[in-house]
């Protein structure tokens, strides 16, 4: 679970965000079990953790404007 919330973390640089997302991540998880195939599953937690990240930010946050030059 700190593996997961640490990469939240880096990625949003914002605490309740990180906190919201990695609850996430666990629900996703839960909801999914059956797609685990075995072997490592933090490696598989965090693969939940990061595409639920970039989701999320896709979501919630506005892309950044791009100035246009001549």
């Amino acid at each position: 679970m700190d593996a997961a919330y640490n990469l939240a973390r880096w990625l949003f640089r914002d605490d309740e965000d990180a906190q919201d997302v990695v609850q996430e991540v666990y629900l996703r998880a839960v909801r999914f079990d059956g797609g685990f195939r075995g072997g490592d599953p933090s490696a598989w937690i965090l693969s939940i953790g990061r595409n639920t990240s970039f989701t999320w930010l896709r979501r919630n946050r506005p892309p950044d404007s791009v100035a246009e030059f001549d």
